[in-house]
C-alpha cells in the first residue's frame, strides 16, 4: 500500500501539472479513493486525462488496463483444466481490501464455483504481497493439506514465494501453481516445471494504447473509451511462441500503428 508520503507527492505532482494547463495528463492512481478528486480538478480546468495500470473510485475517466475479474476467471479455467475439474487447492492473497487482489481472488472463486464445483478451497491465506512469507506460509499449508493438488497466486510475490516453496519440498508438477504476473523468478519456475501456468498482463499496451489514444484526442478531439489491455495465459507448451516472447520482451519496433 502506498505511504502517506507517496500519496501526496502524487497529489501534489499532479495538482502542479494542471496548473500548467499540458495538453494531457496520463497517470496511475496509486489510491483509487484518494486521486479521484484529481481527475475532476482537471476536467474543471480543461485539460484531458486518463488513467493507466490502476485507475480511481469512481472511475470517471478513461481507462487503459487488465481487468482483473476476466483475468482471474481465465486463470481458473487454466486451474480447472490442469486438475481435469477436481481437486483441492489453496489461494494466495495479497492485500485483501485493495481493489485489484479482490477482483482477482472473488474473479478467480466466481470461475470455480461456476464452473468446477468439485475443486474444492482448503486455505486462503494472505502474505502482504511479500515473497517470503508466501514461502512460509505456503509451506505451512502443504504440511496441513498433503494432499494439496494446486495453489493460486494472486500477485507476482505470492507466485515466487509458492514457487520456492513447492521447490523445496519437492512438489513440482504434483501441486499445480498459477500466478499474476512473469518476473525472472517466475520465468525460471516456469521453465523448471515448478509453475505450471503465468498470468501475463501487459503493461506495454497499457502505456502505448493511452498514449495513442490521448494524442488522437489532443489532434483530432476523438474521446476515448476504457480498454482492457488483456492477458495471456503463458505456459511452457507457448512460451516460445512469437507472441508470448513479444509479450515478455516488448518493444516499440513491434507495436501496432
Amino acid at each position: 500500500m502506498p505511504t502517506d508520503q507517496q500519496l501526496d507527492g502524487q497529489i501534489s505532482l499532479l495538482q502542479n501539472y494542471i496548473s500548467q494547463k499540458p495538453d494531457g495528463i496520463l497517470y496511475a492512481a496509486i489510491d483509487a479513493k484518494a486521486l479521484a478528486p484529481i481527475n475532476q480538478q482537471a476536467k474543471n480546468a480543461g485539460v484531458p486525462i486518463y488513467n493507466f495500470d490502476s485507475g480511481t473510485t469512481p472511475q470517471d475517466i478513461p481507462l487503459f488496463s487488465t481487468s482483473n475479474t476476466a483475468a482471474a476467471a481465465k486463470a481458473a479455467d487454466e486451474m480447472g483444466t490442469l486438475l481435469n475439474g477436481t481437486g483441492k487447492i489453496a489461494i494466495l492473497e495479497f492485500v485483501p481490501g485493495s481493489a485489484t487482489n479482490d477482483q482477482r481472488v472473488d474473479g478467480f472463486k466466481q470461475e470455480l464455483a461456476s464452473k468446477y464445483p468439485n475443486i474444492q478451497i482448503v486455505a486462503d491465506q494472505v502474505d502482504d504481497s511479500a515473497a517470503d512469507k508466501a514461502l512460509s506460509i505456503t509451506q505451512n499449508i502443504l504440511s496441513a493439506h498433503p494432499d494439496l493438488n494446486g495453489i493460486y497466486a494472486a500477485n507476482q510475490p505470492g507466485g515466487e514465494g509458492a514457487a520456492q516453496a513447492l521447490s523445496a519440498a519437492h512438489q513440482a508438477g504434483k501441486v499445480h501453481l498459477i500466478s499474476f504476473d512473469a518476473s525472472d523468478p517466475l520465468i525460471s519456475a516456469l521453465q523448471a516445471g515448478t509453475a505450471d501456468a503465468l498470468v501475463v498482463q501487459n503493461p506495454f499496451k497499457m502505456g502505448f494504447d493511452s498514449a495513442k489514444a490521448m494524442v488522437a484526442q489532443i489532434r483530432n478531439g476523438t474521446k476515448a473509451t476504457d480498454e482492457d489491455t488483456g492477458v495471456t495465459i503463458v505456459t511452457k507448451a507457448n512460451f516460445n511462441d512469437p507472441a508470448t516472447q513479444g509479450l515478455l520482451n516488448p518493444s516499440c519496433a513491434n507495436a501496432p500503428v
